[in-house]
């Protein structure tokens, strides 16, 4: 209302005296009346269950969330109403700006999908799936749940940086390093690795020696 917004249309998302008092629409409700709302839904359901519950049920799943990373101490606060601590009174308290502000819808709903919802949707948007062939594969090219965790949302990661990815998994397991073909190994060692599919390369100073992966590799 300060911003000038109209609240008497019905498209206003504002719920004021709600369905028990009709006479009293544009009144302000007070906090017994959302229980009441909340109750109702819950017995409708053939529950027996106090409103309370609910709030108890969001604050253990996102305490979940916040022990896997993917909530913020902070922004669970937040969410629940609290006031947190000396640091969340100059961060969320104070008013954010908007990156930040998209940043919390984000991370909120990537938490409920993973933490609140007590049913799972049949319908797989085409990211996800994609998402979840991507981290298969660079799992199996050899990279490790911490390591997938940092490259972000795989869900968006190019074609090309995906087999860059996983030729650079590659190559680290043979003992590469910096996109070369090429790696010293002990004299000793050299008759075992042409027998892998190595090619030999040069002598170093007689113990050792150059070999490197076949071109058909590089």
């Amino acid at each position: 209302m300060r911003q000038g917004e109209s609240l008497s249309s019905g498209d206003v998302p504002v719920i004021t005296a709600g369905p028990f008092n009709r006479n009293r629409v544009g009144s302000h409700i007070v906090t017994p009346k959302v229980g009441n709302l909340i109750r109702k839904a819950i017995r409708d359901a053939g529950f027996a269950w106090r409103p309370y519950v609910l709030r108890r049920y969001f604050d253990t799943r996102m305490m979940l969330a916040e022990n896997e990373g993917v909530m913020l101490r902070d922004w669970r606060s937040f969410h629940m109403g609290h006031e947190g601590t000396i640091e969340a009174t100059y961060t969320v308290n104070k008013g954010l700006p908007e990156d930040v502000v998209e940043k919390m819808r984000e991370t909120f709903a990537k938490a409920s999908e993973k933490f609140l919802v007590t049913t799972r949707s049949e319908n797989t948007s085409e990211e996800r799936m994609i998402e979840t062939f991507n981290r298969q594969f660079l799992k199996m090219a050899g990279w490790t749940d911490d390591e997938v965790a940092k490259l972000g949302e795989l869900g968006k990661i190019p074609n090309e940086r995906l087999v860059d990815l996983i030729d650079r998994k590659q190559m680290e397991r043979l003992g590469l390093r910096n996109g070369s073909a090429q790696k010293v190994v002990p004299m000793r060692e050299v008759e075992e690795y042409i027998a892998q599919g190595w090619e030999y390369v040069k002598d170093i100073s007689g113990s050792k020696a150059i070999i490197r992966l076949p071109v058909a590799h590089v």
